[in-house]
This record gives structure tokens, C-alpha cells and sequence, in this order.
């Protein structure tokens, strides 16, 4: 039996493999989409909500989104807007639509298309754009720019989606000015910040935390593309094959293929031309690579939004003429489960920072065939400690700034094996922060 294992290192990242295998490059035909979702008009743009049940689209020239239920592969309802030139986000059970003309915002539910609230803004600017994260409908995160002269300043802003009340964030943005094009993305629960810009060169590469009151950010002055939140992971893919940390830091790259996070975090894909390579997020391994029709422009890369979802099954995209949603097979698991490889993927990661004087606690997911499998220390902090399946440890007091190492193996009993070498940053407790 073929064997595929991986090793992770966040330094550098290696696979292993027994002997060379075929299974990551089996599906040498084209895929036909198993659903269809047939839309009203053109999407001009999609949201995901309720943490990937449901796609979310706005439509070309209509005062009209569209609520498409991914498990049934069908357009279930629609929502009537005010107006179709219109900003949206979506998340949750909640879709919220800002109306520019009137100045007024309109939250409605996903359950039954149904408007729940209307109010004026509570903001005398302009609202450039918003998001809100594919299971958060708690508030949206706002960018509003003073009015629209191109050099007028932006701030961040937070939406109340239950009392329609808002409120500055402090932190400045990097893009401060009406002009800059810049595009936001909201991790599932809203916490984790990325976004980039397509107003100018570089783009730029930004990500940061989001509390209450404040969002807080990381710059690199280069161009990656589109820069997606990994749900649950605080990790984000670009549009360049690189993966990010909440620090900004490159721990994998993929040699320029554009990356789309799947729905649970627990993988991510590879997009190169039609074919579509499948990463195990905890390991950054390939173990599959499919062929789907996406649609490409004239030098071969894709136009299509792309929403791996695993726990549906499917990969979901629009079609050339952006006027339905295909489902295509997507069971990277199920695809194992039925190959003849013995597996050992690692499909978590563990934290990249923790507040001095907490406690760390970290059991790593695992898919394998294997029966059982043990996790070991092999260099950690001196009081870490191992006890079924998770490490803890407690980040010191007085630590702060300071990063420590950590590299663990999993071990099964198909004799598999796979090293995780991680660093943990120690940072100041978020009430002690300035």
C-alpha cells in the first residue's frame, strides 16, 4: 500500500513520500459540475454565510440578492434591495445593505429573506465598503472616508447589526484615502483582518486583529494578490501561492499558484489554469489535484470566484457568464478514505501568538487511517507538557516579545510519522495593551 505522510516546518516545509505516488495527479479528466444553480442576472459580487451553507450574491443591474443553499445546489430565495447600486455583506443568518442615495442601512435574514431593520447611518461619511465574516453577524467592519474628494481621509468603523449604532475603531488604516481601492476580508468570526489593495502597485500585504474597539495591522509593501482568511486559523492565503501568519509572515509558499481557502480551515487549494491542487492546511501538503473547466482569461488564469467547501462536499465557482453557481466533487478526505494510501495529514495549526500568563493547549487534528497515534515533545519549553493527544504550557509573565520553539511529532501505528516545528510569540495581555 502507498504511503503519503507529511512533515510540517514553519521554517521549511517538506513532504515525504514512501515511493512516488499518482493519486495527487489521478484526475486527469476534466470534472462535470454534480449541481447547477441557475441565478436571475450576472453576480457582481458573493458572500459566504452561515459558515458555508449558504453563497450569497449580489446581482448585475438588479435591486436583488440572491440566497443560494449550497446542500441542495439550488437558489432558494432572493432578497428585494432599495437600490441595485448597492453595498452588501453577508454572514451569519444576517445579510446587511448599505443604500448611498438614501444614507440608510437595512439588515435582513438568510432564514426567510425577511428585512429586520432599517436605520440612517450613524456615519457622516462615505462607506467605501464592508464586510463581516461567513459566521459572524454581529457587526460589519466598515471603511468610511471623510466625503469623496480622492486625497479625503478613511477611518475603520464597526456596524452593530442588532441596534444599527456605529462606532470608530482606533487604528489607522494603511490605504488612508478615498482613492485607495482597498479590498477587506473578515475571517469566519470576524477577528482576523486582511486586505490589499487594487488601486495601485504594490498592492500591498495586510492582515491584523479586530476587537470591539480597535483593529489592529501588519504592512509588507509587495504584491500577493487577493489575501482570504483561513476560517479558525489566523492564517490567510494569497493570490501568489503564499500562506501568511497573523504576524504577516511567509511560512509556505506554492510557487505562485492562487490559493482559496475551504470553508472548515482544514484545507486549502492551488489554482493553476483548470487544475486545482489540494493542500492539507496543518502540513501545507499536496495530496490531490483535481481538473474542473473554471473559467480562464487569455493567459490562462481563472476569473471565477472559488469556494472550496468540504463539509458539503463541493467546490463552488460561477460559470463563464457569472449567471449560476457549479458545484464540483470536492471530498479531500473521502478522496483518501477510498485510495489505497495509507495517510497522515495534519489538519490544524497551532496558534502563532498567546498572552503572557496563559495557557497554551493544543491537540492537533489528524485524518489517518491508522488505528491509533501518539504525539511526543522532542524540543518545547521545559515546563510543556504532554497528557492524550494535546501539549500544554504556560507563556511566562515577564516574556513578552520573546518567541519559543516548539517541534512535536505524530507517530502511528501504520509507523507513519509527522513532525510539527512551530514558534509561539508571547504577547501582552489585550487589556495591558496601549
Amino acid at each position: 500500500m502507498t504511503k503519503i505522510v507529511c512533515m510540517l516546518l514553519l521554517t521549511t516545509f517538506a513532504w515525504v513520500l514512501s515511493q512516488p505516488v499518482a493519486f495527487a495527479q489521478r484526475e486527469a479528466k476534466a470534472q462535470e459540475p454534480v449541481k447547477t444553480a441557475k441565478l436571475p442576472a450576472p453576480a457582481e459580487d458573493v458572500k459566504l454565510a452561515r459558515n458555508g451553507d449558504l453563497l450569497i450574491a449580489k446581482l448585475e443591474g438588479k435591486k436583488l440578492l440572491a440566497i443560494v443553499d449550497v446542500k441542495a445546489g439550488k437558489l432558494t430565495k432572493t432578497i428585494k434591495t432599495s437600490t441595485a447600486d448597492c453595498i452588501f455583506a453577508a454572514g451569519g443568518e444576517k445579510a446587511v445593505v448599505y443604500d448611498a442615495t438614501a444614507s440608510v442601512f437595512t439588515t435582513y435574514s438568510l432564514s426567510d429573506g425577511k428585512r429586520l431593520k432599517a436605520k440612517k447611518s450613524p456615519f457622516t461619511g462615505v462607506v467605501c465598503s464592508m464586510v463581516m465574516g461567513s459566521n459572524n453577524d454581529k457587526f460589519a467592519l466598515l471603511r468610511v472616508a471623510a466625503n469623496t474628494d480622492a486625497l479625503a481621509s478613511v477611518e475603520y468603523a464597526r456596524l452593530d447589526l442588532e441596534t444599527l449604532n456605529g462606532e470608530s475603531l482606533e487604528g489607522r488604516p494603511h490605504n488612508s484615502s478615498y482613492r485607495d481601492a482597498e479590498q477587506m476580508r473578515l475571517s469566519a468570526d470576524g477577528t482576523f483582518f486582511c486586505a490589499w489593495a487594487t488601486s495601485h502597485s504594490p498592492t500591498g500585504q495586510i492582515v491584523g486583529t479586530v476587537s470591539e474597539t480597535a483593529i489592529e495591522l501588519q504592512y509588507e509593501h509587495n504584491s500577493v494578490g487577493h489575501i482570504l482568511p483561513i476560517p479558525g486559523k489566523h492564517l490567510a492565503v494569497t493570490g501568489n501561492g503564499s500562506v501568511l501568519t497573523s504576524a504577516n509572515r511567509v511560512v509556505k509558499s506554492h510557487g505562485g499558484v492562487s490559493l482559496y481557502p475551504d470553508g472548515t480551515g482544514a484545507f486549502y487549494v492551488g489554482v493553476n489554469g483548470q487544475q486545482v491542487h489540494v493542500y492539507a492546511t496543518g502540513s501545507h501538503q499536496l495530496f490531490n489535484t483535481l481538473n474542473i473547466p473554471l473559467p480562464l482569461d487569455r493567459w490562462g488564469r481563472s476569473t471565477s470566484v472559488i469556494f472550496p467547501l468540504s463539509n458539503h462536499k463541493v467546490l463552488a465557482t460561477l460559470s463563464t457568464g457569472r449567471d449560476a453557481f457549479q458545484f464540483y466533487a470536492f471530498d479531500p478526505i473521502g478522496d483518501l478514505e477510498n485510495s489505497d494510501l495509507d495517510y497522515l495529514l495534519v489538519l490544524s495549526s497551532p496558534p502563532t501568538q498567546l498572552e503572557a500568563g496563559t495557557t497554551f493547549e493544543y491537540t492537533p487534528e489528524i485524518a489517518t487511517n491508522a488505528k491509533s497515534w501518539s504525539l511526543e515533545s522532542l524540543d518545547a519549553p521545559e515546563d510543556a507538557k504532554i497528557s492524550d493527544q494535546k501539549i500544554t504550557w504556560n507563556a511566562p509573565k515577564d516574556a513578552v516579545g520573546e518567541e519559543f520553539e516548539f517541534l512535536l511529532r505524530v507517530t502511528t501505528d501504520n509507523d507513519d510519522e509527522v513532525f510539527l516545528d512551530f514558534k509561539i510569540k508571547v504577547v501582552a495581555k489585550s487589556e495591558e495593551k496601549e
